[in-house]
């Protein structure tokens, strides 16, 4: 009799906070910008960042405020070669040893492993590609070549994640659900998971 093959197994690790040490929104921004330049789009922007601390806008409305200030018709290929470099430069420096050490459990395991975050894909993916791992993230509007410091479609955070991740994989078919998260915008991720960890990894 022919064995039974063993449904795979896959995680789902948020990026920000979760796989990073820090913010890589605010690190793009700045390596973008520049620190002067930086701190001289950002002080408009106060109100605006006050709001969405007080949950008064939402989380995409405030994204997008701050990406129209910063990299609004933003040539896409030059854009591009920023997201790559910083991915080289800057990005490379902030993983986590113990959530790479995590990510080695799992490939030696075969289980499949997906990156879920709200932050744009472009400065995520090229990490990701190095890894050999899945991405889900939030996607910016695009207009002949060019960024219109919109986002396409929502935000992925909180319940979109959820959202995206049952539109790309049918989760029955996995023996185990993992999901890594450190904020309240994984919430939802987590509770979908058979094992969820809040801000650890054991």
């Amino acid at each position: 009799m022919s064995k039974v093959k063993a449904k795979p197994s896959i995680a789902f690790f948020d990026f920000d906070g979760t796989i990073t040490k820090e913010d890589s929104m605010w690190l793009f921004l700045k390596y973008l910008s520049g620190n002067s330049k930086f701190y001289l789009n950002i002080i408009p922007l106060i109100p605006v960042l006050v709001l969405f601390k007080l949950n008064l806008i939402s989380s995409k409305n405030g994204k997008e405020a701050i990406f129209k200030k910063f990299f609004k018709n933003c040539d896409l290929i030059l854009f591009e070669e920023h997201c790559k470099k910083f991915t080289q430069q800057i990005l490379i420096n902030q993983m986590r040893p113990e959530v790479l050490n995590k990510m080695t459990w799992h490939k030696e395991n075969d289980h499949q492993i997906v990156v879920v975050s709200a932050s744009p894909k472009n400065w995520i993916n090229y990490w990701c590609e190095d890894q050999g791992i899945d991405l889900i993230a939030t996607e910016l509007e695009i207009q002949n070549g060019k960024l219109t410091g919109k986002i396409a479609g929502e935000n992925c955070k909180g319940k979109q994640k959820v959202i995206r991740i049952k539109q790309k994989y049918d989760l029955g078919k996995f023996d185990t659900v993992y999901a890594y998260g450190d904020s309240t915008g994984d919430k939802e991720m987590l509770s979908m998971a058979d094992r969820a960890f809040y801000r650890g990894f054991s």
